[in-house]
């Protein structure tokens, strides 16, 4: 791979994962909501949720670096 394609996929492959964070987050905010827990208890839920929104700071932040590196 190049150095492009790398920088490309990296790319891709950070917004992928937010995406998938994003999708996340809503239905565990969802769940609480109505209180759908299945075999977790709601604090389990809870925990879940904000650890999601915990990486999704991250993975914002390490996608803002390759942009970043993108723009070099």
């Amino acid at each position: 791979m190049t150095s492009p394609e790398i920088k490309q996929a990296a790319s891709d492959k950070a917004f992928a994962k937010l995406t998938m964070l994003l999708i996340d987050i809503e239905k565990s905010s969802e769940d609480i909501r109505r209180g759908n827990v299945g075999p977790i208890t709601i604090d389990e839920l809870h925990s879940l949720h904000k650890g999601l929104i915990k990486q999704q700071k991250l993975w914002n932040y390490i996608a803002q670096l390759i942009e970043k590196d993108n723009e070099n």
